[in-house]
């Protein structure tokens, strides 16, 4: 580390000098449940974050284990992650009352200052500095790409800026204070996308409601009526479908001898019998699967990509479906052959891919003309629609619709799960075809400005989470708050903390460190 020229008054200093001692306690294995309002419990790792202390982290204790009172978790009590994934480890928290049933562990020690003038919120602070990160990372230990161990030694060698005493606490009050301020900006902050999301939701249930296009039908009274255009897609589709069956029986080498054929056609799912809310003058309900082509049926993708297989066909994975979009930097292949088998759901562009497994199940996008001759995951539904249809029935997946569906999810070994033949015979709302595209335009329209809303968060959101380092830098220093030429340097501060340590060696204390009984 690189140590900077430090303010007039201020000295670099070990960590371990300005301690009186680093306490551990024991982390005897737990019960793996929440504490309990009479029960002992044992610090968890995950309980110290970045100046949040989680006591829901903590674990409970058998009833075989008692306490050490001076080992309970107090008010004011300054902790350090031993022990903790590479982006925690070294974190620093100050708790915020008293945990007389908590005891420390091994792996999350508590940081006791040698004085009463070396400010616990000050070090808090200070140990968050980046240079102390670049020395916890360097000499962090451990085999584990996402475990990290630091040793009580290399905690002590933390590379402190100490300030003189007075101007601790000043740097401490205005640090807190503007600290304070940023949360609760970046709470309001977080709070927008859920804002966003429920805008996005609303837009979506008026138009499939038929609400937002309530003054173009007035103006418009005399448009073709959905049903219309719906027995002109059910001629067309099996239209459709008797082309594709009569080649692939030519292609085999059968010529029909009469119309017997035709009667496999399999005709779409119709809507159940059960009553649906009324829609719009004019309005239609139709299942999904009516609104796809003859040619191809609803289907699942593949079942087993294996490995990557470099000069491959891509293979679309369920988490870069997205709503309304979808996330194409991931290039996973399989082979050729395997391709060949589900060809059934190859990609031409234009389909809706739907989620039907896991954290993801439900999001839904239109594949875009650069994924021609691509496939999908398992995890997938191929539906494709009717051409021109693709961005309403996607809407329709995200919209009202969608969340039908999502109710409808079926509990699999270890997640929901959604089937085809739930999905298949899912009702939508369908409008006339000139009402279509207003309603379509109108919510593009309506996303335009969520997009940019978005976009300007994003924005908000970045410029706040640098702002904390920077409020940090600019107190270690020494230009946050104003010095006074007054105050008694650190490095004197220091040279009284030695001394007391030194006394106190010619008498050490006969326990460094507390140990918890095991009771039988």
């Amino acid at each position: 580390m690189t140590k900077h020229a430090l303010p007039k008054g201020w000295t670099w200093v070990p960590l371990g000098d300005l301690l009186a001692d680093i306490e551990a306690g024991h982390s005897p294995k737990a019960e793996g449940r929440p504490i309990g309002p009479t029960e002992n419990g044992v610090l968890k790792v995950s309980a110290v974050s970045w100046g949040e202390f989680r006591p829901e982290e903590n674990k409970s204790l058998p009833p075989s284990y008692q306490v050490d009172p001076r080992l309970t978790v107090r008010q004011g009590d300054l902790l350090i992650s031993r022990a903790n994934t590479v982006q925690l480890v070294g974190a620093v928290v100050i708790v915020d009352k008293d945990y007389p049933r908590l005891m420390l562990s091994d792996k999350t020690l508590r940081l006791v200052p040698a004085s009463a003038d070396v400010s616990r919120r000050f070090l808090l602070h200070a140990l968050r500095m980046n240079w102390v990160r670049e020395v916890f990372e360097e000499d962090a230990t451990g085999t584990s790409d996402s475990m990290r161990n630091l040793s009580q030694e290399k905690i002590r060698s933390a590379p402190i800026a100490l300030a003189p005493a007075p101007e601790q606490r000043r740097i401490v009050a205005k640090l807190e204070a503007l600290l304070a301020r940023s949360r609760r900006a970046k709470e309001a902050l977080d709070a927008i996308p859920a804002l966003l999301e429920r805008f996005r939701q609303s837009v979506l249930a008026a138009a499939f409601r038929g609400d937002l296009t309530q003054d173009w039908r007035a103006a418009n009274p005399n448009v073709e009526p959905a049903s219309k255009l719906l027995e002109r897609i059910r001629t067309e589709r099996r239209h459709l479908w008797e082309i594709t069956e009569l080649e692939r029986m030519q292609t085999k080498g059968k010529e029909p001898r009469d119309d017997c054929w035709k009667e496999r056609y399999d005709a779409p799912a119709s809507l159940a019998s059960t009553e649906r809310e009324e829609l719009p003058a004019g309005w239609e309900w139709a299942t999904i699967e009516e609104l796809t082509t003859g040619a191809r049926r609803i289907a699942y993708g593949v079942l087993k990509p294996g490995e990557h297989v470099r000069d491959g066909v891509r293979l679309i994975k369920s988490g870069q479906v997205r709503n309304g979009f979808m996330s194409l930097e991931d290039d996973f292949r399989i082979s050729r052959s395997l391709d060949e088998e589900f060809r059934k759901t190859r990609l031409s562009g234009g389909e809706v891919l739907l989620n039907l497994v896991g954290a993801s199940i439900g999001r839904s996008a239109v594949a875009p003309a650069e994924l021609r001759g691509a496939n999908v995951s398992r995890a997938i539904a191929v539906l494709p629609i009717i051409s021109g249809l693709e961005t309403w029935v996607q809407r329709a997946l995200e919209g009202p619709a969608g969340q039908r569906l999502m109710a409808t999810a079926t509990g699999g070994s270890a997640q929901p799960v959604l089937n085809l033949a739930e999905v298949r015979p899912l009702p939508v709302p369908f409008p006339p075809e000139q009402e279509r595209r207003e309603i379509e335009r109108r919510v593009d329209s309506a996303f335009t400005s969520l997009s940019r809303v978005f976009t300007a968060w994003a924005a908000g959101h970045r410029q706040l989470e640098g702002l904390e380092p920077q409020i940090l830098a600019k107190a270690f220093r020494g230009e946050l708050v104003p010095q006074d030429p007054t105050d008694e340097p650190a490095s004197v501060l220091l040279d009284k903390i030695r001394a007391v340590r030194s006394k106190h060696e010619q008498h050490p204390k006969p326990l460094k460190r507390l140990r918890t009984p095991r009771l039988a």
